[in-house]
């Protein structure tokens, strides 16, 4: 539910955060990539994920 919150907010040009005791994750719309940076809050290393082709708007089949 929560990432479906963040990834809501995405649709909307809002960047969104979800922190756990582990980790935290930021989401944002980088020109139309997704992009999720998440970072390991014992070791400060952080990882990018990129995702290409977002659309504005959606269809169902």
């Amino acid at each position: 539910q929560i990432l479906g919150g963040l990834l809501t907010n995405i649709n909307t040009g809002k960047p969104g955060r979800m922190v756990t005791n582990d980790f935290i994750v930021d989401i944002a719309n980088k020109d139309g990539q997704l992009q999720l940076n998440v970072t390991d809050r014992k070791t400060g290393k952080t990882s990018t994920i990129q995702v290409s082709g977002l659309q504005t708007s959606s269809t169902d089949f």
